[in-house]
C-alpha cells in the first residue's frame, strides 16, 4: 500500500534531553476514488480502514495512484479518508494527551498543505475521540443505524462516521479543520528530482548527506542545486535574494541562495507537494 503512491503516514515522538525518542502516536491516510469516498460518505459501511485493506488484498484497490491524485488534484480535489489513528499513552480508540494531539494536529496539516482537498472522512471509536472531531469543524456522516440500529455512543465495534467537505468547511470559518481546505497556487512548479533533493535539504541534509542518500557523486549534488536555482530563479527569481556577483564570494552565494531559498519553502510547503 506504501508503493501505491497514494497513502502518507506520520509518526510523532517525543524527544528526551539525552536524545532517545519516545514513540506516541501513529497516523496513517489515504487518498481514495471519488465513487468509494462518496459511498463510505453515504455511511453504508463502517471500518474504513479495514475496506480499504481488503479490497487491497483483493486486487480491487481503491487507492489513488500518483497519476490518479494529480488529475482528481486539478479536478474536484482529493478525497482523503483516516485508516488509522493511534496514541500510545492512551486506550485504544482514544485521543491521548492534549500537547501530543497538537502535535499531530499540525504535522498532519502541514503534511496537507497546499493539497487541494475536496472532503476527509474518518470513524471516531470512543466518545473522546467523537468530542474532538466535532470540537474541530466535522459533522457526523453516520452512526451505521442501518447496521446497529439506534445511534449510542461510539466504541472499538461500533464506530462513528465524521466526515467534512470543502465547502462545508470554508462557511465554517475558524473551525480547525478549515485549514485543510484553502488552496494555494504553485509559484515555483518544482520538477520531482527539485522536490526530492529540497525535502531532503529542509530536514538538514548536507550535501554529504544528500549524497549518499540520492546515490550520487557531491559533484552531481552540487550541480542539482544549480539546475534548482536556475529554476527558481526564472520562475521567482526574488526568493534567492538579491546576490550580486559583485558582492559575494561564489561559495558564500551559494550558501545565501540556500537559505533563501529553503527560508522560503517552510512558509510554502505546498511546493513540495506531488500534485
Amino acid at each position: 500500500m506504501l508503493r501505491r503512491g497514494g497513502l502518507s503516514t506520520r509518526v510523532v515522538e517525543v524527544v528526551s534531553p539525552k536524545g532517545r525518542a519516545e514513540r506516541v502516536s501513529n497516523h496513517m491516510v489515504v487518498y481514495v476514488r471519488r465513487d468509494f469516498a462518496d459511498h463510505l460518505r453515504a455511511g453504508a459501511s463502517p471500518f474504513l480502514g479495514w475496506q480499504v485493506a481488503q479490497r487491497f488484498l483483493n486486487d480491487e484497490s481503491v487507492i489513488l495512484t500518483p497519476e490518479e491524485a494529480s488529475r482528481s488534484h486539478s479536478e474536484r480535489g482529493l478525497d482523503l479518508i483516516s485508516l488509522h489513528s493511534m496514541y500510545l499513552q492512551a486506550r485504544p480508540g482514544e485521543m491521548g494527551p492534549l500537547e501530543h494531539r497538537e502535535a499531530a494536529s499540525r504535522a498532519f496539516f502541514s503534511i496537507h498543505q497546499g493539497v487541494r482537498i475536496w472532503q476527509f472522512l474518518r470513524d471516531s471509536y470512543s466518545p473522546m475521540a467523537a468530542e474532538h472531531d466535532r470540537n474541530a469543524g466535522m459533522r457526523v456522516r453516520s452512526g451505521y443505524e442501518g447496521i446497529w440500529g439506534e445511534r449510542g455512543e461510539p466504541s472499538l465495534t461500533r464506530p462513528l462516521l465524521h466526515g467534512i467537505d470543502r465547502h462545508e468547511a470554508l462557511n465554517s470559518p475558524g473551525m480547525a479543520v478549515e485549514r485543510m481546505f484553502p488552496h494555494y497556487e504553485l509559484v515555483l512548479e518544482l520538477r520531482p528530482i527539485h522536490r526530492e533533493l529540497l525535502s531532503r535539504a529542509l530536514v538538514g541534509e548536507t550535501d554529504e548527506d544528500l549524497a549518499d542518500s540520492l546515490g550520487l557523486s557531491l559533484a552531481a549534488v552540487k550541480s542539482r542545486w544549480k539546475a534548482v536555482y536556475a529554476h527558481v530563479e526564472k520562475r521567482a527569481p526574488t526568493i534567492l535574494g538579491d546576490l550580486g556577483r559583485d558582492t559575494f564570494a561564489v561559495a558564500t552565494r551559494a550558501r545565501e541562495r540556500r537559505r533563501h531559498l529553503l527560508n522560503y519553502l517552510r512558509d510554502h510547503l505546498e511546493e513540495l507537494r506531488p500534485v
